[in-house]
């Protein structure tokens, strides 16, 4: 959930989805409205082994950068006269030839790169390009019916996993309407270009992520305009370089569990509510600094933050707090993939079913129990350290369970003490200073504030970001990485984005009360 945000972002994320609420979009379908900025750069291509699409990735001195299918563009015996030709949106019926000397290809990738000169006709601009995504997503690709036009909402794609192909991960996502014809559309979401369709198998189909991509046109020399979903804000992001994260002492640094105090409160069912740590008051730098490696734009401008007293769960709200809940309410059990219930934090939970269990808690209580404020979320979880993690400048899995080091691999990893390729029980690593579990990793964790792309404008006392103040609340963020992000996603100044009626098995959450 990259950011958008994120989940989603993220979650994440740099969504842009202002050009949604827009009046001249009123009677346009949802898929139409994500992918309207998209129609011009994707493209229709005819070769030697048939038609398929293309889209645009980069320009250079007049020239564009395509990527397409390699099996559209030769047949099974490829030759060096392959005639290729490329139809723009703009003038769909004026084919441009390809030199075929230009034409690279990556067989085992399925890809290639055509280098073919602007049309001066052709309204161009580089859109967004992400590799953060959630299962459940919904998707929708440029190329129905041969031509430019995109399914229906109820024919859309929701994306399922990423699926394992030796080293070249698909991207699966279940629908039954990508027809013959459609290879090299672009497969879109919410946070922009997340690969390119390259298999149909009837009920489900694949898509070639966009990380590989990019590092296909750059190892051939190909041109990268693309944002990345954390870059689409970047306008509004200040530029004054901040280069280092300074955090004001607080009365809560460097004090042990002993002295911070912790409690559970006693419900009305007889039982006891999730185990609770008194965060004491203080004020921190949020965000990330300019030269933080990993971060994205919109974890800045850096801010500095007052944070009163609050009380935060030392744990991710788990399936057995979750599932008391679900029964004594009538609620559906959450499904746990298959991967145990108990202590594991609960996930495949919508930010609706996190606030519906807040609200079951403080009517059993008699106290205010809430999701937390990002800010608070984030002040917590640093426990006084401007540290791109809380223990340190490094990533570590003996600190917190997330993927693969270095890009994103969309999968777990087991590595040191991180043993669990999916969700770990709650407490399986070290706490931060602040005493809390799992701040770093393991589950996304749901958060109260509507999406921004930057901290331009924050309250400065660390209240959420609402409707009223600005806030896009067709997204919610999430805060803290997942078993299945790098570790870029782990660190605390890491957001993400999801949609509030999304579940996802990689996000849960935690309860702040206040005090």
């Amino acid at each position: 959930m990259r950011t958008l945000p994120r989940v989603m972002l993220s979650i994440f994320p740099a969504l842009a989805l202002s050009i949604l609420q827009s009046p001249a979009w009123a009677a346009e379908s949802e898929g139409d409205q994500v992918t309207k900025p998209y129609l011009n750069g994707t493209v229709r291509v005819s070769g030697a082994g048939g038609n398929g699409f293309g889209f645009i990735v980069g320009e250079n001195q007049g020239m564009l950068s395509i990527v397409t299918p390699d099996h559209v563009v030769t047949s099974e015996n490829p030759s060096p006269n392959t005639s290729v030709s490329v139809y723009f949106y703009s003038n769909p019926n004026a084919g441009v030839p390809v030199d075929s000397a230009s034409i690279v290809i990556a067989r085992l990738l399925d890809l290639a790169l055509l280098q073919v000169k602007r049309p001066n006709d052709l309204d161009w601009q580089p859109q967004s390009a992400c590799s953060r995504f959630e299962r459940a997503d919904t998707v929708w690709w440029i190329g129905r019916n041969k031509q430019w036009d995109v399914p229906l909402d109820n024919e859309a794609g929701r994306l399922r996993f990423s699926k394992p192909e030796a080293e070249y991960d698909h991207i699966v996502f279940s629908t039954q309407f990508v027809e013959e014809g459609v290879s090299g559309a672009p497969l879109i979401g919410y946070t922009g270009i997340l690969g390119m369709v390259v298999v149909d198998n009837k009920k489900e189909a694949e898509a070639l992520p966009i990380e590989r991509i990019q590092r296909f046109v750059a190892q051939k020399g190909g041109a990268w305009s693309l944002a990345d979903c954390g870059l689409a804000q970047a306008t509004i992001v200040a530029t004054q370089p901040v280069r280092t994260a300074q955090t004001t002492p607080t009365s809560g640094e460097g004090k042990t569990s002993s002295q911070l105090k912790n409690f559970r409160d006693n419900l009305k069912d007889g039982g006891l509510g999730p185990e609770m740590v008194v965060i004491p008051a203080g004020s921190f730098q949020m965000g990330s600094p300019n030269d933080e490696p990993g971060r994205s734009n919109d974890e800045g401008p850096t801010r500095q933050v007052t944070i009163r007293s609050f009380a935060l769960g030392r744990y991710e709200v788990t399936f057995d707090d979750y599932d008391r809940f679900a029964r004594a309410t009538g609620r559906a059990l959450p499904s746990d993939e298959g991967w145990k219930r108990g202590n594991r934090p609960v996930i495949n939970v919508t930010w609706h079913d996190a606030q519906a269990y807040a609200q079951w808690l403080s009517a059993q209580s008699g106290h205010t129990y809430r999701l937390p404020a990002e800010a608070e979320w984030e002040y917590a979880a640093r426990a006084g350290k401007p540290t791109p993690y809380w223990w340190g400048a490094q990533a570590s899995h003996e600190q917190a369970n997330y993927g693969e080091d270095g890009w994103l691999f969309l999968g777990g990893l087991t590595q040191g003490r991180d043993q669990w390729v999916n969700t770990a029980p709650v407490g399986s690593f070290p706490p931060n200073d602040f005493e809390l579990y799992d701040t770093a990793g393991n589950v996304w964790e749901y958060v109260a504030d509507c999406w921004r792309g930057s901290y331009q404008h924050a309250q400065p006392d660390g209240s959420a970001w609402m409707q009223e103040n600005g806030g896009d609340c067709y997204l919610r963020v999430l805060r803290g990485g997942s078993w299945r992000r790098e570790s870029q996603d782990v660190r605390s100044a890491s957001r993400d984005g999801i949609r509030p009626d999304d579940r996802s098995y990689s996000v849960g959450f935690r309860l702040a009360r206040t005090l």
